[in-house]
């Protein structure tokens, strides 16, 4: 990405030969502490994610694991994109030669693409496991996760390593570091379609079809329904406690004395029900944080397909302040999604609680 920097807060980039490098003004100042500021949260907040994911084993689902490596990503982006960008921004000049250059413009793009396409692997995983729910119980497991981010970590090196090799190649220049649409149009479309289009085509179709899927599902239960099941199965569990029941011949039914009659009944297991409805609260919850993630992925990114696009064919259309206000918006994603993943889920909530409680008494006893 091209670090473009507005003539009136300061060199970047964009402007580092029109300003030059000179003490930071009082602007650049503010703005790089706030930059500064964002990045250390953005830091904090996901090893927070992947401090909870290893010490809480009730956390380490299918889903968490793409959480995880979602979490990975955006470390990266905070340390070795966020951070460089402040630091050019706060000096008007790239500082830290040619190699850290490419560096940064790598990690700067294939994070991205690997945030994009992780969630893609979640939403087609949602869908799998909403739409063809004993299929996915019977077929899915951890290896299917691992292979499927194996294929995600490939598919950036695929879709980016050449395109960034090429630019640092014929595009290097001392003391500035940016990737230019415009000058890379041969890669530009292939980008554009396969790291930023196509996925946001698919992540809206996999929730759509998500979304009515369970809005059939919930249809198709009858109001009450949930809760007799649940009624059901706890007046089966205080029989069996104020009864001794010994009948080796059978485990799928349970002997309750009673009935009209005054001889026995034969009250079913009710437990599959019961499991099925766990799932699908389950699944409604899973939804809920997919939904966030899924939507500040598309406020965050969307105004920036626009503007990457449109420099690609006519910069001269793009000012350098939409160019810069795109561009953070796309860095202040990874910030928040920690915070969604607190917000949109109780079991998040509570592990990030006790990360944080764990790592304030450690700092007291030391």
């Amino acid at each position: 990405m091209e670090t473009a920097i507005p003539p009136d807060v300061g060199a970047g980039n964009a402007s580092a030969a029109a300003a030059g490098p000179g003490s930071p003004t009082v602007m650049r100042i503010v703005i790089c502490t706030i930059l500064f500021l964002v990045t250390f949260i953005t830091i904090v907040g996901n090893i927070i994610v992947l401090a909870a994911f290893v010490i809480e084993k009730k956390l380490r689902t299918n889903f968490t694991i793409y959480i995880a490596n979602l979490a990975v990503t955006d470390v990266s982006v905070a340390v070795f994109a966020m951070w460089f960008y402040t630091c050019d921004v706060l000096l008007g000049y790239w500082p830290f030669g040619q190699f850290l250059c490419g560096v940064w413009i790598f990690f700067d793009y294939g994070m991205t693409f690997a945030s994009v396409f992780t969630l893609v692997a979640i939403s087609v995983d949602r869908m799998w496991s909403v739409m063809w729910s004993l299929h996915y119980r019977n077929h899915n497991n951890r290896k299917k996760v691992a292979l499927s981010l194996v294929v995600v970590w490939v598919a950036v090196l695929v879709v980016w390593l050449p395109s960034c090799i090429y630019d640092r190649i014929k595009w290097s220049e001392p003391r500035v570091c940016k990737w230019e649409p415009s000058n890379n149009r041969e890669f530009v479309v292939f980008v554009a379609i396969i790291g930023h289009h196509t996925p946001c085509i698919i992540l809206l179709v996999c929730y759509v079809k998500i979304f009515l899927a369970m809005q059939r599902r919930t249809r198709s239960v009858k109001p009450g329904e949930a809760a007799n099941v649940r009624s059901a199965a706890a007046s089966v569990s205080a029989a069996t406690k104020s009864m001794t029941i010994q009948d080796s011949s059978s485990s799928a039914a349970v002997v309750v004395g009673g009935g009209g009659g005054g001889g026995v009944s034969t009250v079913s297991q009710p437990a599959p029900k019961a499991d099925s409805d766990s799932r699908m609260d389950k699944e409604k919850k899973i939804f809920v944080t997919l939904s966030y993630i899924i939507f500040s992925y598309l406020a965050c990114w969307v105004p920036f397909h626009i503007v990457f696009d449109v420099s690609a064919v006519r910069p001269d259309l793009v000012p350098d302040v939409v160019y810069t206000i795109t561009f953070w918006l796309t860095y202040f994603n990874s910030t928040l999604n920690p915070f969604l993943y607190a917000y949109s889920s109780k079991e998040f909530r509570s592990v990030f609680i006790k990360v944080i409680k764990c790592a304030c008494c450690r700092k007291k006893v030391y």
